[in-house]
């Protein structure tokens, strides 16, 4: 497995000095399977189909 970042930590301590006092920190991430197809990334239309060909291919992905 890929690793993106070998020391989380720092990136933990900058979040946390970022936050007020008992401030919460909220993460979300759109699931991979919505992002799955490139074809999703070419039509803004509601997904007919849910195609995962290139489900496993690294990168960024922009849905419209």
């Amino acid at each position: 497995m890929l690793k993106f970042f070998q020391d989380l930590e720092p990136i933990f301590d900058s979040i946390r000095s970022a936050l007020i006092p008992n401030g919460q920190f909220i993460f979300s991430v759109q699931h991979p399977v919505l992002t799955s197809s490139m074809k999703s990334a070419t039509t803004s239309e509601r997904k007919s189909d849910w195609i995962v060909d290139n489900y496993f291919e690294m990168g960024k992905r922009m849905e419209p």
